[in-house]
């Protein structure tokens, strides 16, 4: 792999992740039902990072005509040397912004288990949880949930790695029963609907994209979605509302002057902006009851349309590499997948062609009348990423030897 060929993927998975986003935006807001704009969300991170993995494993379609063979050779010489210098600043930039990324969420995961180990069972005779007893032994097909708490909780969260985990606050746990269970509720519709592992797809996808600035926005809405979605599974009727809201506003009101200690992943009161969106929805609920979900066929459409787009991404590659040749309409295959083909008999193009009208390798030979062209061969290529045959008068093809 070659600094240039870098520089085109980042580019391209830029373009791409921008209608994949904006795709699954529109197809949420069509959903309109929180729960299934939830896995929408969740498809739309899938197809994210699937293309990631096919842009480093397979070759890619040219569809976009690439200009580097209509420059002039010292204009091509400039383009060259300018993206081999960009290519090597962002990768440099990109990973160590990934590292730094992933670290701070191992981080968090670190505290929020040392945390857990502070923590005290809560028994099940407790009021509030008697009537969630059965629901507790059974959510999301695994062993026991277990529900903790603890005095320096500001609000309840949920958390899952190995085992499933419901922490409350101490002063919860003196509420009304019916208001605990509201909370209870909550926080078991994250569990059951499979949230901490969307939560780590998410993650996955920040931690790739974390330059990305409607990576970060799809984040707080899909936040927005989960909550939308526990707040339905915790009422079972618009005429529960009003008690749900007061409870909510318990929370936020003791989150507002009690500092957390832990960093909660799915928090119930989470941020000032979703508490304020959900209790306009709960109140829109309450007052017009709930929203009429769209129908089949409504669906079915917004879901093809979300479909194309998506097949489209795959082809839409940016011709910024300078080396890539115009004479075929795929691009090489990675050189790693390339050798496991091969490893079972499989033949896989893993360079550039090139014929006599395009010159563009010689950028890459030294000149006696440029001397740059010798700078240009040691700087533009990878060490082991590329080898250049010599050229020969008879040949009707040159190749750019493997990537």
């Amino acid at each position: 792999m070659n600094v240039t060929w870098f520089l085109e993927l980042l580019a391209s998975l830029s373009v791409q992740a921008v209608l994949v986003v904006l795709a699954t935006s529109c197809l949420a807001r069509v959903a309109r039902d929180s729960r299934i704009a939830c896995r929408i969300w969740s498809a739309g991170y899938v197809v994210l990072l699937g293309l990631v993995v096919a842009a480093l494993l397979l070759p890619h379609p040219r569809w976009i005509p690439r200009f580097g063979g209509t420059l002039s050779r010292p204009a091509a010489v400039e383009l060259l040397m300018l993206e081999v210098t960009l290519g090597r600043v962002l990768f440099g930039v990109w990973l160590a912004g990934a590292v730094g990324v992933w670290g701070w969420m191992v981080v968090q995961s670190v505290r929020v288990a040392r945390f857990l180990k502070t923590c005290r069972p809560v028994p099940t005779e407790h009021p509030g949880l008697h009537e969630c007893r059965d629901v507790l032994a059974t959510t999301a097909g695994v062993d026991r949930v277990s529900v903790l708490s603890c005095p320096a909780l500001a609000s309840p969260f949920c958390w899952q790695f190995h085992r499933p985990y419901i922490v409350l606050p101490d002063f919860l746990l003196g509420l009304a029963p019916r208001e605990l269970r509201f909370i209870v509720r909550h926080e078991l519709a994250h569990l059951r609907t499979g949230h901490p592992l969307q939560l780590f797809l998410q993650r996955v996808v920040e931690v790739l994209f974390w330059f990305h600035p409607l990576v970060w926005w799809s984040a707080r809405q899909v936040a927005r979605c989960r909550e939308f979605a526990c707040d339905d599974a915790a009422i079972d009727q618009p005429a529960e509302v009003a008690d749900y809201l007061r409870t909510l506003l318990i929370v936020v009101e003791h989150s507002a002057v009690e500092s957390e200690r832990a960093a909660p992943v799915l928090a119930f009161g989470r941020g000032s902006g979703i508490v304020a969106s959900r209790a306009r929805r709960l109140a829109e609920i309450a007052r017009f009851g709930w929203s009429p979900r769209r129908s089949r066929r409504a669906m079915t459409s917004a879901a093809c349309a979300w479909l194309i787009a998506v097949v489209s991404c795959f082809g839409l590659w940016l011709p910024v590499d300078v080396f890539a040749s115009p004479r075929s309409n795929w691009s090489p295959w990675p050189r790693w997948s390339a050798t496991v083909l091969r490893e079972f008999g499989i033949s896989a193009r893993d360079f550039e062609v090139y014929d006599d009208r395009i010159e563009l390798h010689e950028l890459l030979e030294p000149d006696d009348s440029n001397s740059d062209h010798a700078a240009i061969s040691r700087r533009a290529l990878a060490p082991g990423s590329a080898e250049l045959p010599q050229r020969e008068p008879d040949a009707s093809a040159y190749r750019l030897m493997p990537r």
